[in-house]
């Protein structure tokens, strides 16, 4: 997280893919469901960082994709950031160095989405899954009520590349369809980061996980907010 003070300038993000309606509509009306693909300085402070003149909008999908057909929006986006990493980006004049100028270099630290949208952009299996439900562990659904956490035994890095380069290479749509059942992953565009552990560094945002899951639930069915007054 020093990468300002170093000669070689080394930057750390956040990548966040998500989808809105544009129309801004609820209930009813007209619905659609635009994507976007974000990323955030990790290096500025978190008062800078959120600022929208600092967050870097790397592309807009004008329609959500089906199945994997997200990759065809990142895929551009990591082969800039892994041959970045790998090679780095050497500018001839900057305001400190107008002379030698200065060479920088980008890593993507963490992904973070909502559960749907990780499952999506990592190519993982619906929760509704009953054997590949969790991404970040090998519990299965009729095991679910297990809530003694040192028992859930972690997914492999190693497995999880593996699985997925298996799906990437499949000659049909059967042995793909076959490989996903077994295993829970198909390819994406993720894993062409050379460093990308999805173990370690997927992040389930704090705003759909607390506040539209946990705190909605509390208020609506717990609360009962929605329930009409029996007086009236």
């Amino acid at each position: 997280m020093d990468g300002f003070k170093r000669s070689e300038l080394r930057l750390v993000w956040s990548f966040s893919v998500d989808w809105f309606n544009p129309f801004h509509n609820k209930q009813a009306g007209k619905k659609a469901s635009c994507g976007s693909v974000a990323m955030l300085l990790l290096n500025l402070l978190p008062s800078l960082r959120f600022q929208q003149e600092n967050i870097y909008i790397a592309t807009v999908m004008p329609k959500e994709p089906s199945g994997n057909g997200v990759n065809r929006y990142l895929e551009p986006i990591i082969g800039m950031l892994e041959n970045n990493y790998q090679h780095a980006s050497h500018f001839a004049s900057t305001y400190n160095n107008p002379r030698k100028g200065r060479s920088t270099r980008s890593m993507i630290v963490l992904e973070v989405f909502d559960l749907q949208g990780a499952k999506r952009v990592l190519g993982h299996c619906s929760v509704r899954s009953n054997h590949n439900f969790c991404s970040f562990c090998t519990t299965s659904k009729a095991d679910i009520g297990n809530f003694d956490w040192e028992q859930w035994e972690p997914r492999k890095l190693e497995d999880l590349r593996a699985a997925a380069e298996q799906w990437r290479d499949a000659t049909s749509a059967t042995a793909r369809k076959e490989i996903y059942q077994k295993y829970g992953v198909r390819w994406s565009a993720l894993w062409g980061l050379s460093y990308f552990d999805p173990t370690r560094s997927v992040i389930v945002d704090g705003m759909h996980n607390l506040f539209e899951g946990l705190v909605e639930f509390h208020c609506r069915h717990v609360l009962g907010i929605d329930d009409p007054d029996p007086e009236q």
